[in-house]
């Protein structure tokens, strides 16, 4: 899928945005070791945002899969990414 320049500017500015919101809510949350932790898990299971569908599923896999199970154990976060429509959507396209 080609996308125009103008599209891939919108893109990358909202990147900024979102990496902009994460270093705002791990500064200013009252609960730093989640924001920590959940730093970690999302390094050890990165998703290339270029390769997901939207910025929004990069969102929603924060949101849903990796802060919920910031403090499980090892299985919770690993099943829950494996099964995630990021990780799902960038398996299908390598």
């Amino acid at each position: 899928m080609m996308r125009s320049t103008a599209q891939l500017i919108a893109y990358a500015r909202l990147g900024d945005y979102l990496y902009a919101g994460k270093i705002l809510t791990a500064e200013t949350s009252q609960r730093q070791l989640l924001e920590v932790v959940t730093d970690f898990w999302e390094n050890h299971f990165s998703i290339y945002s270029g390769k997901v569908p939207d910025r929004v599923t990069t969102v929603a896999w924060d949101r849903g899969v990796i802060r919920p199970r910031a403090f499980g154990s090892f299985r919770d976060p690993l099943s829950a990414t494996a099964h995630s429509p990021a990780m799902l959507s960038i398996s299908t396209t390598i």
